[in-house]
């Protein structure tokens, strides 16, 4: 086996998105990354993509966005073992590190002074869904997002990653980025009235099927039904457009956000793990 490394994006070759679409519902996260750092580089001005060979076929792959974690994709544990120790080699500075759980557990096996180094650790689940469960109705409007909506949209997106602890790009990124998805149809609200009660977003394109991303709803609209009925009328607007599932992550130990996902019809395929790290050994 052998390791290479590319500082960008537009540089990986062919063969790595080869290897990464065989599981494309699985591998979402990596192929939409190395997608953006190739169409529109600004957005991670840091990138990091490591990839193993053997027999000129790729085996293993993670990349690095700083301040987003290493990410890993699915693969042999005896491919991320190798990438685990030779990564270690190099020495990185390492605060986080994300993927499906049995490949994080084989990767840090082979690099035991990082996992001695975690400090916390994070389970979510990739869910698929292909029939909507329409919950009872609140009574309050499905719609697509418009021109208007740009503000709130990047306020709640803030909201959004502050709570979850997931580092911000900058005011102009999220500008563009919602933009971009208003112009596409790809941004829904719930509302009541003038009033918004909750968001979600359409964002990673999975071929078959399409990522649901960024499920907000604000503190004083919680617990009312308005995110259940949100993701099921967001869910059948994608599937009406031609695609044959929808697949978001949500975070396995919070009991209430999971089961708003499964009581609409999303269904458990995957584990994830989120490992943080501190920058030193523990005394």
């Amino acid at each position: 086996m052998q390791l290479k490394t590319l500082n960008s994006g537009i540089h990986v070759p062919t063969i790595v998105d080869r290897f990464l679409v065989r599981d494309s519902l699985v591998n979402n996260l990596s192929i939409s990354v190395l997608k953006v750092c190739r169409e529109n580089p600004s957005i991670f001005p840091v990138q990091r993509f490591y990839f193993v060979e053997s027999a000129h076929e790729v085996v293993a792959y993670a990349h690095a966005t700083p301040p987003y974690p290493l990410c890993l994709s699915v693969a042999l544990p005896g491919a991320l073992q190798f990438l685990g120790s030779s990564l270690a080699k190099l020495d990185l500075s390492l605060d986080a590190l994300y993927g499906p759980t049995p490949a994080t557990e084989a990767f840090l096996s082979a690099w035991p002074a990082l996992a001695k180094r975690r400090t916390a650790k994070e389970l979510q689940g990739l869910y698929r869904l292909k029939d909507v469960i329409f919950p009872k109705s609140t009574g309050a409007i499905f719609s697509v997002a418009e021109g208007g909506d740009l503000e709130l949209a990047v306020s709640w997106h803030k909201a959004f990653c502050l709570e979850a602890k997931d580092p911000l790009h900058s005011d102009k990124i999220l500008t563009d980025m919602y933009r971009d998805r208003i112009a596409k149809n790809d941004l829904f609200l719930l509302r009541s009235g003038n009033e918004t009660l909750a968001m979600a977003s359409a964002t990673r394109e999975l071929g078959a099927g399409r990522v649901l991303s960024f499920v907000y709803t604000p503190p004083a609209h919680r617990r009312k039904g308005y995110a259940s009925e949100l993701v099921a009328q967001s869910s059948a607007e994608l599937l009406e457009r031609g695609y044959e599932y929808c697949c978001l992550f949500a975070q396995i130990d919070k009991k209430t956000r999971r089961h708003l996902y499964e009581d609409v019809g999303y269904v458990f395929i995957m584990e994830f793990t989120l490992h943080r790290f501190s920058t030193s050994l523990p005394s």
